[in-house]
């Protein structure tokens, strides 16, 4: 990190004055940039006791940031936070276990999950596009049964597959 002179003046309780003359000397390591004299952070000298003072100031001042802000800490992403895992899983639980679709939309689960843990966007694009592949042949198969099963059909076209087509076109946008 890059201090001017009046930040590395606070930082080692000096005036900017006085640091200004050790540069000067050559007592303090430092270099002027567009006739200004910087100093690295690593280039100051610090006794053990100076850096857990700086440190304790530094936890401080973040944690009035924090507060006064109402700064919070990123949650990470589950699996179970994707829109689309959570509403096929929830359908799938929903179902009957000998339900003749079941194994197809578990395989779309899996699809799905492997798009989100994914790095590349490419990688996700490819498990989420076979994922809406596996779930448009279960909705056909759905279909093809004798009494249409509508609350999972509607479930199906109306909630899974839009919100995956909805992280597709996402991902399709995140560089590569």
């Amino acid at each position: 990190m890059i201090l001017s002179v009046a930040e590395a003046a606070a930082v080692l309780d000096l005036t900017p004055r006085t640091l200004r003359a050790r540069l000067a000397r050559g007592t303090l390591k430092g270099e002027k940039r567009g006739g200004q004299w910087v100093i690295r952070l690593a280039d100051l000298p610090t006794t053990e006791a100076h850096r857990r003072q700086l440190s304790d100031r530094a936890d401080q001042v973040r944690a009035t940031v924090e507060n006064t802000l109402g700064v919070r800490v990123p949650q990470q992403h589950t699996t179970v936070d994707n829109a689309a895992f959570a509403a096929l899983l929830a359908l799938i639980r929903a179902l009957p276990v000998d339900m003749s679709e079941r194994e197809r939309l578990c395989e779309a689960l899996c699809l799905v999950a492997e798009g989100h843990h994914a790095y590349a966007s490419r990688a996700k694009v490819a498990a989420w596009v076979a994922a809406r592949r596996t779930l448009s042949h279960a909705v056909a198969r759905l279909y093809l049964v004798a009494p249409v099963p509508e609350p999972l059909l509607h479930a199906l076209e109306g909630e899974v597959l839009p919100r995956l087509g909805g992280l597709i076109r996402w991902a399709e946008g995140l560089k590569a």
